[in-house]
């Protein structure tokens, strides 16, 4: 109950009729709500599993590991089966009758790109340690809930999003969107994979609970760019670029090398590609008609998982368009193109100047005069344009902005390696300072503006 899945499930069961009891090995920093019971034990042996089953009428069973990298793919067949077998013993000799089990829907076979709860059982032969050992522990539990008369419910969630972010899945994926971590995140491949809300996927099995069988929950199919597109309709958020899948594939296959030598995981996996890019299509139909369950549009599920990073402030209130969010940077545009004027204006008047320059010093300067105009009036039709309605003069102000953000780079990075060539920044005075702040504007906005208009040159505004 204190991963992605439990922890959502046990707050929305609470709020339902039911008593709720839970058993976790650490509860330490989790707030679970104040009508639940929770069992706190360190290891999960077959005693403790008959002692949290004492009083118990029905069970959902929701331990488990995701599909990831690791170094002892043993760990899947120990976590997703054995734990189930000892969970299942326990069970065996208590007197609950009634199961859920949470699974995956690619348990089932995949019929011309389908998947639903009529399809035969996947041979898991050609598949991958997780879903091998995933495929196991269903047919396990399938033939346990036979043998001992067990009202056995299977939920067979898609990709889960949205509440704990427990690291490398769409959330995390989501998470680094909405922190605009272009670093982490600088570019996506072609995907196409189904997702489920953590709240709608709570909600399906809230339904299924008196309703045995196994049931599909998927609330749609979208992919990496889908997701990074939507979110940036609700939030302060970017899309990466779209690279071929052959790039990522070798990426993520040299990455792998090097972390068996390195013993570090590594942030991409094969495995984790291969899942966004099958484009299977599990079908919902049966918990749609069977539980009255409806799937969660993506557009909702972005603004509730938006909504929880921020619970003290209104969603509305951090709902930023294109057009909001470049608005100050129009507005810095002009005020640089102001300084660039005030700066040549204030070096052939008072004079801006180290007390004393080195050989060439002038010469160098002076030939910046014409370059840094030009880059002034160019910021101030860019700025102009951004700040207009017409659309078009507005496309054409994020061009003009990469121009600036190229001027800005290179006329800055020149200055810093003259000053730098010539140890200016050691003569230290008022003329100085002010030096140093046009190097370091002129670095950072240039920056920003290249961040902004280049990383996502293809979105309109």
């Amino acid at each position: 109950a204190t991963g992605q899945v439990g922890q959502a499930l046990t707050t929305g069961l609470s709020r339902t009729e039911h008593q709720v009891c839970v058993l976790v090995r650490d509860a330490s920093g989790q707030n679970f709500p104040d009508n639940v019971t929770v069992l706190e034990r360190r290891d999960f042996t077959p005693d403790v599993f008959r002692a949290a089953l004492s009083g118990v009428d029905h069970v959902i069973y929701g331990i488990g590991l995701p599909e990831q990298f690791l170094f002892d793919n043993s760990v899947f067949d120990r976590v997703n089966c054995q734990m189930l077998r000892t969970f299942l013993d326990a069970l065996r000799s208590s007197g609950v009758r009634r199961l859920t089990y949470i699974s995956t829907y690619e348990v089932f076979e995949v019929v011309d790109n389908q998947i639903d709860e009529t399809h035969p059982i996947a041979d898991e032969s050609e598949m991958t340690p997780y879903f091998q050992s995933m495929v196991r522990a269903y047919r396990i539990a399938a033939e346990f809930a036979r043998a001992n008369d067990i009202q056995l419910t299977t939920i067979h969630p898609a990709a889960v999003y949205g509440g704990r972010n427990t690291g490398g899945g769409i959330t995390d994926y989501m998470e680094n969107l909405a922190s605009r971590n272009w670093h982490r995140l600088p570019f996506i491949n072609p995907s196409s994979f189904p997702v489920v809300h953590v709240e709608s996927l709570t909600d399906a099995i809230t339904r299924s609970l008196d309703k045995p069988g196994a049931y599909i929950v998927s609330d749609q199919m979208t992919s990496l760019k889908d997701i990074a597109q939507g979110m940036r309709k609700q939030a302060w958020s970017y899309v990466p670029l779209i690279i071929p899948l052959w790039i990522v594939m070798i990426g993520t296959h040299l990455l792998e090398a090097i972390a068996r030598v390195i013993k570090i995981k590594p942030f991409a996996s094969t495995v984790q590609i291969a899942f966004l890019t099958k484009g299977w299509r599990p079908d919902p139909g049966k918990a749609i008609r069977e539980l009255g369950w409806k799937p969660m549009p993506l557009e909702e599920g972005i603004r509730r998982f938006l909504a929880a990073r921020r619970p003290s402030v209104s969603h509305e209130a951090y709902a930023i368009t294109g057009s909001e969010r470049i608005q100050p940077i129009a507005r810095l545009q002009l005020l640089t193109a102001a300084g660039l004027f005030l700066y040549w204006i204030l070096y052939f008047t008072v004079g801006v100047a180290p007390d004393n320059p080195p050989p060439g010093y002038f010469v160098f300067q002076n030939s910046f005069t014409f370059a840094d105009l030009i880059l002034a009036l160019l910021l101030t039709r860019a700025a102009t344009y951004l700040l207009g309605a017409n659309p078009i003069r507005r496309v054409i102000g994020r061009g003009l902005s990469l121009i600036c953000a190229g001027a800005l780079l290179f006329l800055g990075g020149l200055d810093i390696s003259f000053n730098f060539q010539n140890q200016i920044y050691l003569t230290w005075s008022i003329d100085m300072a002010l030096e140093v702040a046009v190097n370091i504007w002129c670095l950072g906005f240039g920056f920003l503006l290249a961040y902004e208009f280049a990383f996502d040159a293809y979105q309109r505004y």
